[in-house]
């Protein structure tokens, strides 16, 4: 009992840090005699619930009050606490959040301990940080106050507005908020901050998502001014001069910033490839007002109906943009490469360019494909002849190194002139596109590498490979597919030959996604790490400089290699683009989040024009309270369990669901007939049934 006693004391000392078995067995000064003894006490301790084990084996008091992490809410109004210390998240009841929203800082006292899969389940006892200070919602007027109902389902709950905020607005208006917190925990109030407009005016839509992950609205004037005073004269200077060279740009139809072009020659067995990028830095100085809001933007975002620049328009589409027949600075990377697809020379070169042509992907495509093109320039179709060729000897060049060519579907969603979705399918990623992909993934591998031989800190994209839980649940995952990955760790070729075997059947798009999603997110960083994904060593953005501040970064120090300026190598200087490094990569996955919610919404809008209606689709996941189905068009819903015929069981070994009084079994990439449920557009999802026999025989497919 003494002992007990003890140890508990000890535990619950504020000051206690967790420790593993051995450290504890040591600071109690434990010999191998009284192990066992020591070992069953804390047994009890764990049993009663007293205390808990952490994912790395450290022990935790469950009364501990400095425990501190964020709260992860569901739209059903439970929440899941999610713990600095890196422990194993905890339930928390609805009734229990006090007053918690999601992502709030929280501190929480565990009720009852973990026992087996369950988790553990405590409330929150206090908020220490809030994560929300502005909403996007939906105004609602009463007879004497307002409310707004906030657009995002996790923050759940109404933002109350008195009388004197609701003045000059109606229901259905799409507003911003401040909101208050009161002590009382009686729910948030707030202040109208910005009236958006109608929430059924064209685009609306669009802009509350935008705002709602705190995407940029507007230039500061500052900005602003300073662009439009930009000198827009272009002279040659001592610049290399590549106004000779037959150029082209190769983009999509509808871009209009073009911040990269190329020039080929073909030199007996070799190529001769200059890539041509956008000279951003020559007009953005580092510290400027641009600058600044460039740094904060991180990036461009693409949602459908309209791009939220990270360069001001003067810059983006005027100045940097590499327009057909115009002067225009770039920084150019020529480079010889052989018929093995190695870079034999490489030269550096602040330049300016002419280009003689802006072509798209389609029609690049159609005429490297053998169909109906326009071109009539011999010049021209000869050498986007031999950028085919030398795009296939890297292409094969990457393959043997072991390089990911994922062939999943990406989708192509066209809006009407209301923002109306009208057309979902899947987009096309042709020889055109892939020149440009292959080009540009050289050209960032050059510039990567030839300062990183250097040790000169710059920014690189780092892709690490996945974790020991994501690898052992995708060997499984494979493993129903009858693909086996021998060893004890993932290589990049043991992936890749997965891509290639399954090349043409029903499951390859099946198996893209699913080894995508094993993988590790990229960032940005300092650290000269291999590109998993690429198979590439040293890999740096620097393609792209109009709309991302990366590229924008390396551009600057290789301005100074050009030069022949010293370059910065300091310890500060490296702790500034960590620093940077982690910037962008969080604006990166703010884009991503508001890029995807766009794409669910309009998903749902159009698929609530079919309910009722029957297609075909495939098994693309299987979790304990359903399968998702991802139809031809890349459109995605669930069937729920309890929308099933019969009781089901999830089996987690092989990922299917298992009629527990029958022999039916649904698996990954399993084929199926179902038709359109129901269509919940608030909250973006898609609901499906599985077709009965005469529903399958009628089923419409998809367009």
């Amino acid at each position: 009992m003494k002992l007990r006693q003890l140890i508990l004391s000890y535990l619950n000392d504020e000051r206690y840090n967790p420790l593993t078995f051995e450290e504890l067995s040591d600071v109690f000064e434990i010999d191998k005699r009284e192990g066992r003894l020591f070992q069953e006490v804390l047994r009890d301790l764990e049993k009663e619930g007293h205390i808990r084990y952490t994912k790395k084996d450290r022990i935790m008091p469950v009364a501990h009050q400095s425990v501190t992490g964020t709260i992860q809410a569901s739209e059903r109004g439970f929440a899941f606490f999610i713990p600095d210390d890196g422990s194993e998240d905890v339930f928390i009841p609805a009734n229990d959040r006090n007053g918690a929203m999601h992502g709030d800082k929280v501190k929480i006292k565990v009720t009852e301990a973990s026992q087996g899969e369950k988790n553990a389940v405590g409330k929150v006892v206090k908020v220490t940080e809030r994560a929300t200070q502005e909403v996007v919602g939906v105004f609602y007027k009463k007879k004497n106050f307002g409310f707004v109902e906030p657009i995002d389902q996790k923050f759940d709950a109404d933002i109350y507005l008195p009388e004197d905020q609701i003045k000059g607005l109606k229901t259905g208006d799409m507003v911003i908020v401040s909101v208050e917190y009161p002590k009382n925990n009686k729910g948030p109030a707030g202040a109208i901050k910005e009236k958006l407009g109608g929430k059924d005016e064209p685009g609306i839509d669009i802009t509350a998502i935008a705002r709602t992950h705190g995407l940029p609205y507007e230039f500061p004037e500052e900005a602003i001014e300073q662009a439009e005073k930009l000198d827009g004269t272009i002279t040659l200077g001592d610049r290399k001069d590549f106004r000779d060279l037959h150029t082209v740009t190769i983009d999509g139809p509808d871009s209009k910033d073009f911040d990269d072009a190329i020039s080929i020659q073909k030199e007996g067995e070799n190529y001769r490839l200059f890539v041509h990028i956008a000279d951003v830095a020559h007009y953005v100085k580092e510290g400027s007002p641009i600058d600044k809001e460039a740094y904060q933007r991180g990036n461009s975002v693409y949602l459908l109906d309209r791009v939220i620049p990270m360069l001001p328009e003067r810059l983006s589409n005027e100045l940097c943009s590499l327009v057909p027949n115009e002067d225009r600075y770039t920084q150019s990377v020529e480079m010889l490469v052989n018929p093995k697809g190695e870079v034999k020379e490489y030269f550096f070169y602040s330049s300016m360019i002419h280009s003689n042509y802006r072509l798209v992907y389609p029609e690049v495509s159609d005429f490297l494909e053998g169909k109906e093109h326009p071109y009539t320039d011999e010049m021209l179709m000869e050498q986007l002849t031999w950028m085919k060729e030398l795009y296939e000897i890297l292409d094969t060049m990457r393959t043997q190194k072991g390089s990911l060519d994922f062939n999943f579907a990406e989708t192509a969603i066209r809006l009407d002139e209301m923002g109306r979705p009208i057309d979902i399918q899947r987009a096309e990623r042709r020889v055109g596109n892939k020149i440009i992909e292959e080009f540009m993934v050289l050209t960032n591998e050059v510039v990567g590498s030839h300062f990183a031989h250097l040790k000169v800190p710059i920014l690189y994209r780092i892709h690490e490979k996945p974790s020991p839980e994501k690898e052992q649940t995708l060997r499984t995952l494979l493993h129903n597919f009858n693909h086996t990955i021998k060893g004890k760790e993932i290589h990049p070729k043991d992936l890749q030959k997965v891509l290639l075997d399954s090349a043409g059947k029903k499951e390859a798009p099946l198996l893209h996604m699913l080894i995508l999603r094993s993988l590790s997110k990229a960032r940005y960083g300092i650290e000269t790490e291999i590109h998993f994904g690429l198979a590439s060593t040293h890999y740096a953005h620097f393609t792209s400089p109009i709309r991302r501040y990366a590229d924008l970064v390396v551009h600057r120090v290789l301005y100074k290699e050009i030069k022949g300026l010293p370059h910065d190598t300091s310890p500060e200087r490296a702790d500034r683009l960590a620093k940077i490094g982690e910037h962008v990569s969080d604006t990166e996955q703010k884009a991503e989040n508001a890029e995807r919610d766009v794409e669910d919404l309009k998903m749902a809008e159009y698929m609530e024009q079919h309910i009722g209606e029957c297609f075909e689709g495939m098994i693309s996941s299987i979790t304990n309270f359903g399968m998702f189905i991802q139809l031809e068009n890349t459109v995605e819903g669930l069937i729920h369990l309890k929308n099933m015929d019969g009781f089901y069981e999830f089996h987690e070994e092989d990922y299917s669901l298992r009629k527990r009084d029958g022999d039916t079994v649904y698996r990954l990439g399993d084929i199926v007939n179902i038709c359109v449920d129901k269509v919940d557009i608030e909250r973006k999802q898609i609901d499906f049934r599985l077709a009965d026999e005469e529903e399958q025989h009628e089923d419409t497919r998809t367009k």
